[in-house]
């Protein structure tokens, strides 16, 4: 299992990849199943890596699936190397498939409404109004693709909408990774990750800087942090981890008409490197889940879910909700409500809840495909 579904609005379906095909766990009559979208896999060929937002509109009845595909290789006219990275949607009916009698239940039977590709070389993020946010070619007006690539903003089924004007870090085609704070290679840009607040305000890692611009993409201000990996944006603040394992959140203050930076620590007082770090951060309620391994020196820890989230008068807590079983966590996937799904290195899923008879938090397995 390579990756694990994120930014979902349906609640009780996680997807994951194994081998380069998705499989989805769904919740089915009181009971967790396995199900294999044959005719998604035979389109992929193997290929898909990274799995992207899922979400139902309801007006349609459609849902949809974006998966990132496994690079391609290609030269241009200098003879540099250029990777092409092209993200698949999966168009599927909800109704299609009849789940009454799982006795004689036909997997793979899912069929796909339509498919659509397009060469977006980063993570997606969704703002509150559908639209999808990610790095994509620049498209000159004659039509021909440049070697830039822009914060762009798509509708739901892949289409353009807007593309920023300088609004975002410039990038270039090369081999040779570049941490500036101008420049990204299109090789290392597939590990961006934008983050949309309040459908006003975009902000994205890049070159490890946090980058921040107006939902139109025109403006810029340049964040003076590093951060390897940064969360979903909520209604006025996004979460961004560092490589130390220092959490900070980029904040509106509606006092002092500004944004500032609020620290919120470490969930433990030891010091991090960055190898220690997973991020892989998640929005779960009012607060952020992320990965780290907090007794780096004691080599029967592991990796662990740390949960940093606000009680109803505004404090912030900690809480340590461990790895299951002897698992190493290696991606928190989607979560909502109560509960939390994470992928671990050996390709298992697993499912963190509240456990309301007992009062407490417990793990459950869901196995692997």
């Amino acid at each position: 299992m390579s990756s694990i579904s994120a930014h979902t609005n349906l609640k009780d379906r996680v997807f994951v990849t194994e081998n380069g095909s998705v499989k989805e766990r769904r919740y089915i009559n009181g009971n967790w199943t396995w199900i294999d979208h044959q005719a998604l896999n035979q389109y992929l060929g193997g290929k898909g890596t990274v799995l992207g937002p899922c979400l139902v509109n309801t007006s349609e009845n459609v849902g949809r699936l974006f998966i990132r595909t496994r690079d391609i290789y290609d030269f241009n006219s200098s003879g540099k190397t250029i990777y092409v990275t092209n993200w698949v949607l999966y168009n599927f009916n909800q109704n299609l498939t009849d789940y009454s009698d799982l006795n004689n239940f036909q997997v793979g039977n899912y069929t796909p409404l339509s498919f659509n590709r397009v060469p977006c070389s980063t993570n997606f993020s969704v703002s509150a109004d559908w639209k999808l946010y990610g790095l994509a070619p620049h498209y000159s007006q004659t039509g021909e693709t440049e070697k830039n690539l822009l914060m762009t903003r798509f509708d739901l089924d892949l289409n353009v909408i807007e593309q920023s004007q300088g609004g975002m870090p410039r990038f270039r085609i090369s081999d040779n990774p570049s941490y500036d704070d101008g420049y990204i290679t299109e090789r290392d840009s597939k590990n961006v990750r934008p983050a949309i607040m309040s459908n006003h305000d975009v902000l994205t890692t890049t070159g490890n800087y946090m980058y921040h611009a107006n939902i139109d993409m025109g403006l810029s201000q340049h964040g003076n942090k590093q951060f390897m990996d940064v969360g979903e944006g909520f209604d006025d603040k996004v979460f961004g981890i560092r490589d130390n394992g220092r959490l900070f959140a980029r904040r509106f203050d509606q006092d002092k008409h500004k944004w500032v930076w609020d620290d919120h620590g470490r969930p433990v007082k030891k010091k991090h490197f960055r190898k220690y770090v997973v991020g892989s951060l998640r929005k779960l309620n009012d607060g952020i889940l992320f990965i780290i391994k907090p007794k780096w020196k004691n080599p029967d820890d592991n990796f662990r879910v740390y949960h940093r989230w606000q009680d109803t008068e505004g404090g912030w807590h900690w809480a340590d909700h461990g790895y299951p079983d002897s698992e190493t966590i290696c991606e928190i996937g989607p979560a909502w409500d109560n509960k939390f799904f994470v992928r671990t290195t050996s390709g298992k899923l697993y499912e963190r809840h509240w456990n309301s008879g007992i009062q407490q938090w417990a793990w459950e397995n869901h196995g692997a495909p």
